[in-house]
């Protein structure tokens, strides 16, 4: 789940991020001491729980989350609204 808030995409990218010193720690438990998930855990991950519809919203709130319990043990100094400036006409109008 990390690895997807992390922006990689697929499984591709798991025997990497598995054992990655940061992405270990940020996991936790087991992890930290040996190794993240491995390709085929991430693998039945995938097709077992990402298939079933309720699980999508629990998986959608799972970053905010995660940085709750950031903010609790460390609340933010202030927040950044980056916003994207540019202009993107459509065709048509």
């Amino acid at each position: 789940m990390f690895g997807r808030l992390a922006g990689f995409e697929d499984v591709n990218d798991a025997e990497r991020l598995r054992h990655d010193p940061a992405m270990r720690w940020i996991v936790g438990g087991n992890a930290a001491l040996r190794a993240a998930a491995s390709p085929s855990q991430m693998g039945r991950f995938e097709t077992r729980w990402l298939t079933v519809e309720k699980n999508h919203s629990a998986l959608a709130d799972f970053s905010g989350q995660w940085i709750d319990a950031v903010h609790g043990r460390r609340p933010p100094r202030g927040i950044v609204l980056d916003l994207d400036s540019s202009v993107s006409p459509t065709h048509g109008e």
